[in-house]
């Protein structure tokens, strides 16, 4: 242990000096070090936390978007084909379309005409009468693109969604079902 004595020259004290503590230039240099050590970590937690939110999100609208999906493919591949000019579509075919491609008109085993749309960015399906909303209301249906071949025994489907306010990506949904019956 090491002490150095200094003797004041304009008094007769004498005043013991610890060379053991910091002073107080490396306390303030030492929590700067600190204080910049917590906001960088503080960063990476916060960035990682949106990464998380944004990997969410993303899940959830592919989820909606699977969903809605299965319940569409599953009943327009059950359709019959139309036996009159009902429905929007000429006889003989399975799958009918409006003018800009945007609705789908097709008939199921029962008869009735089930026809799909774009709603206010939403897929809303009409069976005889009674509608509802296939996807969710955080998700925007950007473009709706149904085109039946020429013969209407299959459809193409190309659906362009966009989920959540803060997500900037799109989704394309495209496909061509066929109907499974005759």
């Amino acid at each position: 242990m090491s002490m150095k004595i200094l003797i004041n020259q304009n008094s007769d004290r004498v005043k013991n000096i610890n060379n053991k503590g910091f002073t107080l230039l490396e306390l303030v240099i030492a929590m700067s070090l600190f204080a910049i050590l917590i906001l960088i970590v503080t960063n990476v937690f916060t960035k990682a936390i949106e990464v998380q939110k944004k990997t969410v999100d993303e899940q959830n609208l592919q989820g909606d978007i699977r969903n809605a999906m299965a319940i569409f493919e599953d009943e327009v591949q059950r359709v019959t084909k139309h036996v009159d000019a009902s429905c929007s579509c000429s006889e003989g075919k399975f799958y009918c379309v409006n003018v800009n491609n945007d609705t789908l008109y097709v008939k199921n085993k029962s008869g009735s005409c089930i026809v799909y749309s774009d709603s206010g960015g939403r897929l809303k399906v009409n069976r005889a009468g009674m509608q509802e909303y296939l996807t969710s209301e955080d998700i925007t249906i950007e473009n709706l693109d149904f085109t039946p071949n020429t013969r209407g025994d299959s459809v193409k489907v190309k659906i362009t969604f966009k989920g959540f306010a803060d997500f900037d990506q799109y989704i394309t949904y495209q496909t061509v079902l066929t109907s499974t019956f005759d």
